[in-house]
């Protein structure tokens, strides 16, 4: 009953969509594949080190965004990361008609051993981390090659306003809204012949940039 009731709050939007939910204290999320970490961590980019002005500017920072090699994404505040990952075809309406939502933004990623690995700053293996992360991040195994990203997320927000969903009522029915039983964003998966040249991969960038 809980699943049916309140599926836009736990998901899944598919069958067949995998949870991920990692630590998280900041307002970045991280995308790659694995067989691309060693690569990221040598060219060092600034992204790793902090989200600034400066470090969206910098060389190797916007390289392995438009290569593919690596996807960032702004969120609207800091907490979980707390997504379910979808590989095929765009959300139909009638998967999006449980809720409402922001916008979806686009990327594209080369996930070529097929390991997809989702960071925050709190678990990100390189930068103040170095190797040694405090926290655990996640790896969801998909088919291995090119994909585009539509990256959907959720307007708690409005659908409160709306009464599409009562986050009371759903911790009333058992669901740990402010814990792992809330998905907040789905990751879908496109596959895709190439990575096109105006490629930037900074998602909901508006996110990172917005007044102090």
């Amino acid at each position: 009953m809980i699943q049916q009731d309140f599926r836009i709050v736990t998901g899944p939007i598919r069958q067949g969509a995998i949870p991920v939910h990692i630590y998280n204290e900041g307002l970045v999320v991280f995308l790659y594949d694995e067989a691309s970490e060693e690569r990221i961590r040598d060219a060092d980019p600034e992204i790793i080190w902090g989200a600034s002005p400066e470090a969206f500017e910098d060389r190797a920072t916007q390289e392995l965004l438009a290569s593919g090699e690596l996807l960032i994404y702004g969120l609207h505040g800091d907490g979980g990361v707390d997504v379910e990952v979808v590989v095929g075809a765009p959300l139909l309406e009638k998967e999006l008609s449980w809720g409402k939502w922001y916008p979806p933004e686009t990327g594209y990623l080369s996930l070529p051993s097929g390991r997809l690995c989702v960071h925050s700053y709190n678990t990100l293996p390189m930068g103040d981390n170095d190797d040694d992360p405090p926290d655990e991040g996640a790896i969801v195994q998909v088919p291995p090659g090119t994909y585009r990203v539509i990256l959907y997320r959720k307007d708690w927000d409005r659908m409160e306003e709306a009464g599409t969903v009562s986050f009371d009522e759903a911790q009333e029915a058992g669901i740990d809204v402010y814990g792992q039983g809330r998905v907040d964003e789905v990751i879908l998966l496109t596959p895709a012949q190439k990575i096109p040249a105006s490629t930037t991969n900074i998602l909901f960038r508006d996110c990172l940039e917005a007044d102090d």
